[in-house]
């Protein structure tokens, strides 16, 4: 979607963003309130109310009232909710049309009749509840009535709403999404918004785990079926879900009776102990500064347990880690001044994480960062990573050309109790680009086994894009999440053979241990274990349309030195292949026969499937100054240990420091997709395969290793850490295409120099230069050159922190 040709869609997007954020304000008092204010007489008593009584109907009126009001009574305070939540609607609506498109076909009339008896199902539960409380349960029946009024107080805002702003929904208008049309009702959705008003009243009267996994598990799946059905577009079931979740909160507020509290079982009404195994939590970044420094501290010996080949971790491991780290300093006799130092800056990151107990709400919304980041580029770039590389790796798949390039994003989070929301959006500029020549065209019909593609050139970029944008659950130790998340699973820093974030993160649900786990028994002897899973439909792919993929990656740590990781993923079903069921899963799974036998039926494919092994090693007698680690891919088969000679691999050291130059480390990887057998001629066997021929790819971009198809390379990084935050590194980069794959063959250099000064507290500068020469005879006659220079400034506006207790 662009933003520059349609001036009234952007004025539409700030409208909404200030009417959204005037909506929110009831809730956002209640959950920002740390007292409770209401009146004895508004709230229930055990005799003077029933549900549909005068009384309830008064307390509707009331209700409305306020709601309406609210945006007159909003104080300067209100924004430190009010512009994350506001900022993540507008990035949702900016993105809509995209999402929409990403999320596939499917039986949409299933979908919307499971969006239905959702919803009706949960209306009637919450009938059976006050039913039940009428002769056994003062309790049951205040949920009952509570619910149903901030039901009813949802349904009304959502059905003016509605009719007011008249969105067109997905299916309608060639899936614009177009505001103030005649009989449109797509902005918000009403389902989403009366489930998650009765959720939100249950949760809080049944504050259990259980209980509250259910009330936002039923509501959650309403509103994600909504989607599925293509009934409403992202931004109108979240802002329909948050504006219930909202009124609940406060009719709850308002109207609860304490008299009428008890426990039992699950549900009992207590504060609960927060900690790493049951508090919501977010993912820090995968491009965050504080890997690195994490890093170092294991290769340093004073973190053990976790995991380096399974990324992104946690707010709240990372707060174990700094625990951790903290025992094991304090047990040295001598520790280093630099571990200290490295200690302290994630110390003061991860505080608020670190003061998790009975005594700490785990509430809380930030804006986490702005930031923006220019780029110029000097010369002509590689940017098709499938085939010849890429200039700029490992970004996140954002797009970019010769000439000027900019980003302008935001990172907003929010956790309460056991759930957690995060939020990563930008503006992305880039340049048009030339459409290749017939000559270049023809040759990647060959490379891939295609046809012969039209000549198109590449548009100019302005768009407004998630990164990253998910909800998740903590429960037992697990993390189970919904939405659009990066990952890296490999332990290198230049690539990770199977996942990484070369390209645009995927929608998909995720299931991630996320607090290593030690087993009992004999298998205490495998060390603390770590698993991830996740399942999602891939973007933007042409042979065949919309495949799904999963993947499953286990890590375990035997000694404290020694890290292995066994992962798989495979890509399967799509638009002509087979259908998306569970036998076809299931075979995904757990099938030995190779997708592509002679003469197999494609509609009946297992998938194409790609398996991995990684380690990380730190030296004996060199413990805190050599780690050895390597990372393996291997296609259609079992694991790389199984068929070493068809493996890829992406070994490396990370050498900590220099003697007497303990601020300078030196890190450096090889890497190698081109193995010498004969399934590799032609780069058809990593990253390919004949039924999916652009399997490993989300929105153009290759989702493992940078190197692509039958390539040789090597990277290396040498770092001056002037402080945990203030960094120089120098780097270099040389990569090699076999000619038998890409005719004439490829080489790439590259050399760079970046630095990163905390100039601030608050405010971080970061700085990089790039040249780099590429000889490509396909592409171009003779070497080509090219410059790429960049600056980014991030700001975290510490002033939009929520205060918790």
């Amino acid at each position: 979607m662009s933003l520059s040709p349609n001036a009234n869609y952007v004025r539409y997007t700030f409208y909404l963003a200030f009417v959204i954020a005037c909506l929110l304000l009831p809730g956002c008092k209640a959950l920002g309130q740390a007292t409770d204010s209401a009146s004895t007489s508004q709230r229930l008593s055990n005799s003077d109310n029933e549900l549909g009584g005068k009384t309830f109907w008064s307390h509707i009126v009331q209700d409305q009232r306020s709601i309406w009001l609210s945006p007159f009574r909003a104080k300067a305070a209100d924004a430190q909710w009010l512009v994350p939540m506001a900022g993540i609607a507008t990035g949702l609506l900016l993105t809509d049309r995209d999402a929409v498109a990403g999320i596939g076909s499917g039986n949409l009339k299933r979908a919307s009749q499971i969006s239905d008896a959702g919803l009706i199902a949960y209306s009637g539960g919450v009938a059976l509840l006050y039913l039940y409380g009428r002769t056994s349960s003062s309790k049951a029946k205040e949920t009952g009535i509570l619910a149903a009024e901030a039901g009813i107080n949802s349904l009304v805002v959502h059905t003016a709403l509605s009719y007011g702003f008249s969105r067109e929904r997905p299916l309608e208008g060639g899936g614009a999404g177009r505001f103030f049309r005649p009989v449109a009702t797509s902005f918000y959705s009403g389902h989403s918004t009366v489930a998650w008003s009765f959720a939100s009243v249950i949760a809080q009267e049944y504050p259990g785990w259980l209980s509250k996994a259910l009330a936002y598990g039923v509501a959650s799946g309403v509103s994600l079926s909504r989607l599925k059905a293509k009934e409403h577009f992202p931004s109108d079931v979240f802002v329909g879900a948050v504006s219930g979740y909202l009124i609940g909160r406060d009719v709850y507020r308002r109207r609860h009776n304490p008299e009428v509290d008890d426990s039992f079982g699950t549900f009992v009404n207590v504060h609960p102990e927060w900690n790493s195994g049951n508090a919501g939590t977010s993912y820090v970044p995968l491009d965050s500064w504080t890997y690195p420094v994490f890093e170092k501290l294991i290769s340093l010996g004073y973190v053990r347990y976790q995991f380096l080949g399974l990324k992104p971790w946690t707010r709240t491991a990372c707060a174990e880690m700094v625990a951790e780290a903290q025992s094991r300093i304090d047990a040295d006799n001598a520790p280093s001044s630099e571990a200290i130092s490295l200690l302290d800056s994630l110390r003061k990151e991860f505080a608020d994480e670190s003061k998790l107990g009975s005594s700490f709400d785990n509430t809380a919304i930030r804006l986490e960062s702005v930031y923006s980041r220019s780029a110029v580029i000097a010369g002509p770039p590689l940017n098709d990573s499938y085939h010849f590389g890429q200039t700029i790796t490992n970004d996140f798949g954002r797009l970019f050309q010769r000439g000027f390039n900019q980003i302008i994003g935001f990172t907003a989070r929010a956790e309460q109790g056991r759930f957690s929301y995060f939020v990563r959006g930008e503006y992305q500029h880039a340049p048009s680009g030339q459409a290749y020549p017939l000559s270049v065209r023809e040759v990647i019909a060959d490379m891939d086994g295609t046809e012969v593609a039209p000549a198109t050139i590449v548009p100019q970029t302005n768009r407004f894009a998630l990164i990253d944008a998910y909800a998740s659950m903590t429960i037992a130790g697990h993390v189970v999440s919904v939405g659009k998340q990066g990952m890296w699973w490999g332990p290198g820093k230049g690539g990770a053979m199977i996942l990484s974030n070369n390209a645009e993160p995927f929608y998909l649900v995720r299931i991630d241990r996320a607090i290593p786990l030690k087993l009992p028994w004999i298998l205490k002897y495998l060390g603390p274990v770590r698993y991830d899973g996740y399942f999602g439909a891939l973007a933007e792919h042409s042979f065949p349309r919309r495949p799904f993929m999963h993947g499953e990656k286990f890590s375990f740590k035997p000694t404290e030195n020694l890290e292995l990781g066994f992962s798989r993923t495979a890509v399967f079903a799509g638009e002509g292949v087979s259908p998306l069921t569970f036998g076809v899963l299931w075979k995904s799974l757990t099938s030995a026969v190779s997708s592509t036998t002679p003469g197999a039926d494609p509609r009946i494919s297992p998938g194409a499937r790609h398996g991995q092994f990684d380690f990380s090693y730190r030296i004996p007698g060199l413990r805190k100054w050599l780690t050895l680690y390597s990372d393996s891919l291997v296609h259609d088969d079992v694991s790389p240990i199984a068929a070493p000679r068809r493996a890829a691999i992406n070994p490396g050291i990370y050498l900590t420091r220099f003697p007497g130059l303990s601020k300078l480390d030196l890190r450096v990887e090889a890497v190698n997709t081109d193995p010498p057998i004969v399934n590799s001629l032609g780069g058809k066997f990593f990253y390919w395969e004949s039924v999916y021929r652009d399997l490993y790819l989300n929105k153009s971009r290759l989702l493992g290793h940078w190197i692509g198809r039958e390539g040789k390379g090597i990277q290396a990084w040498s770092t001056y850490w002037i402080s945990p935050v203030n960094t120089i590194q120098a780097g270099y980069r040389n990569a090699k295409i076999a000619k038998d794959f890409v005719p004439g063959g490829e080489t790439v250099n590259d050399f760079s120099l970046r630095s990163t000064i905390r100039i601030a507290p608050q405010l971080q500068v970061a700085a990089s230069v790039q040249y780099e020469q590429w000889l490509a005879p396909i592409l171009s006659p003779g070497l080509q050159r090219n410059w790429t220079g960049s600056l980014q400034i991030t700001y975290w506006p510490k002033q939009f922190v929520l205060h918790r207790r």
